[in-house]
């Protein structure tokens, strides 16, 4: 129950959090779709050609499946590294199809940089395909550059590996160039955008504005200093005697203290005795009281 209430108490904080802070929700949301839209457009829109192909091993008959399996998984780990090499460019270059080789700079490392960014290899571990995706801002361009990748791998492929006549690249997938251009990705980046603005919002929020934002308490009633000062009499009620006890014996009464007066008033009420002979003594003194009484 306790930790309901005060689940319950946090939520109620955080919607008012929210509610009281939705225009910086609202601006931190429009600053990160900006920023998504500047990213998006502010470099340049890519299409995409995408083929695959597929290693053959002309190995004899009976070897073994898993051995082969292995050999194929090693074979397209070492052509999707080729592929991005500075050579297999040159080769690309030399095929003969109408490539824009302006489009490439004379200086090694640029050139080397432009090319890795192009073009893209992915090996599909022991089946033995390689997916080839070329990116380039003509569509045109990037057909005939996907087209000379292919017919390089085809007609290289033994020269690159060192091993003769036992491979043999085959395309199985022609190069299929997209409609839209596909990097940056524009539909990616227009979600991740308000997405990212949200949750920064909602952090920010959180982190400084949290404590402007409080829950009213219940007020609770402080004692008078009447009441607090005023004794509590506390009623002890006696028992009751049961039926099969008993009865309570009474309490004995309190002796009674005689008073200082008592010796006085008893001296003065006692009759007083003269002696027959008048003769007086110190007994008779005593008893009597004082000497007025004796004449």
């Amino acid at each position: 129950m306790l930790v309901w209430s005060k689940n319950h108490m946090e939520l109620v904080q955080f919607y008012q959090l929210i509610k009281k802070g939705k225009m910086t929700l609202v601006i931190s949301i429009l600053v990160f779709v900006l920023f998504a839209l500047a990213f998006t457009f502010l470099q340049p829109l890519e299409f995409r050609a995408q083929s695959r192909m597929l290693i053959i091993q002309n190995s004899q008959e009976g070897t073994d499946p898993f051995v082969a399996s292995k050999a194929n998984e090693y074979l397209g780990g070492v052509l999707t590294k080729i592929v991005a090499s500075n050579s297999f460019l040159e080769e690309v270059l030399a095929s003969g199809l109408n490539i824009n080789q302006d489009y490439f700079s004379n200086d090694p490392h640029e050139r080397a940089k432009t090319w890795q960014d192009m073009i893209v290899a992915r090996s599909y571990g022991d089946l033995g395909v390689i997916e080839i995706s070329v990116f380039h801002t003509d569509k045109y361009q990037a057909e005939q550059v996907a087209q000379a990748v292919d017919l390089t791998l085809k007609n290289k492929s033994s020269v690159f590996l060192g091993t003769g006549d036992k491979v043999e690249v085959k395309v199985i997938d022609q190069p299929i160039v997209s409609k839209w251009p596909v990097r940056p990705n524009i539909v990616l980046n227009m979600i991740l955008g308000p997405v990212i603005g949200l949750i920064f919002g909602l952090f920010y929020l959180y982190l400084f504005s949290r404590a402007a934002v409080e829950i009213p308490a219940a007020p609770v009633a402080a004692p008078s200093v009447v009441s607090a000062i005023e004794p509590k009499i506390e009623t002890v009620s006696r028992p009751q005697p049961q039926h099969n006890q008993e009865p309570a014996q009474p309490l004995p009464q309190e002796a009674v203290i005689p008073s200082v007066e008592a010796p006085k008033a008893a001296l003065a009420a006692a009759p007083i005795h003269k002696p027959q002979n008048n003769d007086f003594d110190i007994d008779d003194i005593l008893n009597q009281g004082n000497i007025g009484n004796l004449l």
